[in-house]
């Protein structure tokens, strides 16, 4: 049972729980599960994003915590949303795609916050939903799942998003 468990994260008992509690409460997610102690910025950031139709952007600062916001972002969607619906289709798993022009903008910023992320994690009450993702130089994914469900890096120019859409 324990290997099957860590097999497949939808065969947790804890899994559903967590999802339940989490899947809409991003700030919550952010707090509880990752130890965030979010600053103002980031607060609303997480409460913005928690309508499942939101659009935000965030005005570009420095030291604003948008990157370390982002980084558990990214964690949040890839582990509350075990199912997407498409065109009324359910499938399991989500895709996230974290774009900058330079792709190194996403792997030395996001990822360093999603590797921190991670490990804030593994220091928490929630430590056991690590063994069910995965985390490379540029995906994160849930195990068993590699090619539905996960965060990936592209390099996107000024207008490319629209390319991104149909991924």
């Amino acid at each position: 049972m324990a290997s099957e468990l860590k097999d497949n994260i939808l065969a947790d008992p804890r899994y559903a729980d967590f999802v339940e509690e989490y899947h809409a409460r991003p700030l919550n997610f952010a707090v509880d599960v990752t130890g965030m102690i979010p600053s103002g910025d980031q607060e609303s950031l997480l409460e913005e994003i928690s309508p499942p139709d939101a659009k935000v952007s965030v005005v570009s600062g420095t030291s604003t915590g948008k990157t370390a916001g982002f980084g558990r972002i990214a964690i949040w969607h890839l582990l509350c949303h075990p199912m997407a619906d498409y065109d009324g289709e359910i499938e399991i798993g989500s895709n996230t795609y974290i774009g900058a022009p330079r792709i190194n903008q996403v792997g030395d910023g996001v990822w360093k916050e999603i590797k921190d992320t991670y490990i804030a994690i593994a220091q928490g009450p929630h430590a056991w939903i690590n063994d069910y993702y995965e985390i490379t130089k540029t995906r994160v994914y849930v195990k068993g799942f590699e090619e539905q469900w996960f965060v990936a890096q592209v390099a996107m120019q000024k207008g490319e998003s629209i390319g991104v859409a149909g991924r």
